[in-house]
Formats: structure tokens, sequence, C-alpha cells
């Protein structure tokens, strides 16, 4: 069902009018949708795309090519129903984000899906999970997210 997708699209937008756009950017309120739609088990599917920091590229990686040119991917298809979920929502309401006008040179991607298997969205980080998007919005990122997700895949992603 795209209803799900529909809520995320709608929270954000809600969230985004009861709020002044001193307190929160549009990035920022795009994570609380994910956050919370994550946290209400709205979310079936989550793909986690990974370069490792060892290949070399000849520019930037976007989101774009990131999810084009992955080396490594890991699909959780049912995130609710792992032993990961409660480490999920928790670590992912710690993210927090602040636009940049630059792209960073991307190495890891988390890929939302709702439980009709729409894209709710996604979150990318570069190596060291300081500088990333949300969806195609460049960021700097804060939160425990990345480094939960460094400790727990790259053993198996590299």
């Amino acid at each position: 069902m795209r209803v799900t997708y529909y809520t995320v699209i709608l929270f954000a937008i809600l969230v985004g009018c009861a709020r002044s756009p001193e307190t929160e950017n549009p990035a920022q309120i795009y994570v609380k949708a994910l956050s919370m739609a994550l946290e209400k088990d709205q979310i079936g599917r989550v793909e986690i795309l990974q370069i490792p920091a060892r290949i070399l590229t000849t520019g930037q990686v976007s989101p774009e090519a990131l999810e084009r040119q992955f080396h490594n991917k890991l699909v959780i298809r049912d995130i609710a129903a792992t032993a990961y979920r409660n480490k999920v929502v928790d670590r992912f309401k710690t993210v927090s984000v602040q636009p940049r006008t630059e792209t960073a040179d991307l190495r890891w991607g988390v890929i939302f899906y709702s439980r009709d298997d729409t894209r709710a969205g996604a979150v990318y980080f570069d190596r060291n999970g300081h500088f990333g998007s949300v969806n195609s919005l460049p960021v700097s990122l804060q939160g425990d997210f990345f480094h939960w997700l460094d400790d727990t895949f790259s053993g198996c992603l590299q």
C-alpha cells in the first residue's frame, strides 16, 4: 500500500508546518519522519549499501552513484522481525542533521522501504559518518546511528 509512504510524507509536512524554519531544516524533518516510521514498524525492508574506504574512485560518490556502483549490499527483508530492530530504532533516533552546500564522498547508504515496498527515504554517509545526504540533500550528521552501522556491518561487508 502507498498509504505508509503518504503517511511519512504527510507527517514530514505537518511537522514542518508546526515548527518555525529556524528550529528545523527539511532534512531533519525527513529524518524524524523516518524515525517515527521505524518506531511504528511501518518500515519493512532496509538495504545497506557500501563502497569500502579502501576502494579509490575518480570523483566523489553521489547518492545516485552509490546506488548504481556499490560494492556490497545487505538486504534486511523485514527489519521489525530481526534482532536489529531495537538497535536501529534507538540509534536512528539520535540522528541529527544540518544542511550543507557541498556533497560528500559517500561510502554508505541506508535505504528504507515501507511495508508495501515503496521507498520511504534514504540516508547516506561518508567514510567517517560525519557528512552525507538525506535523500539528495547534503548534510552534516551527528548521532550514534553511523557508528552502530559501521561496528555492526563493516566486518561482513569488507
